[in-house]
């Protein structure tokens, strides 16, 4: 599931909602079906639009994380980032929840992208 973003739902919960979907139902549609909303906001920091929703996916990949600041809990910031398996794909998340004020995202986002590259590596290196 190269679509599979980060699982941890304090950090990007909101972006990515699974539907099942029924007969006759391409996975286009149902991805537009998910991001249509309404969606329930947690706290006034949850992202809500559809269009920024839509956005988050392509800003996560660019970026190599992901950031929830305050959007389920008015005192929670965290940051995860991709395990990527032997073909590329991403099979797991490392993510680190503090609370709000006390690190800043750029500082986790060093220490889950380093901690995750190695996870990842880690996974596709033979173990003797």
């Amino acid at each position: 599931m190269r679509n599979l973003l980060f699982t941890c739902s304090e950090t990007l919960g909101p972006v990515r909602t699974r539907r099942r979907r029924g007969a006759g139902q391409s996975r286009g549609n149902d991805r537009g079906a998910a991001l249509a909303g309404p969606f329930e906001r947690f706290t006034p920091c949850t992202v809500g639009d559809p269009r920024t929703l839509r956005r988050m996916p392509a800003e996560t990949r660019t970026h190599g994380y992901a950031v929830s600041d305050r959007q389920v809990t008015m005192d929670a910031l965290s940051v995860a980032a991709p395990v990527h398996g032997g073909d590329g794909a991403v099979i797991a998340a490392v993510s680190l929840v503090v609370r709000h004020g006390s690190a800043s995202a750029h500082a986790l986002a060093r220490l889950v992208c380093t901690s995750a590259r190695a996870i990842s590596r880690a996974m596709i290196t033979p173990q003797v």
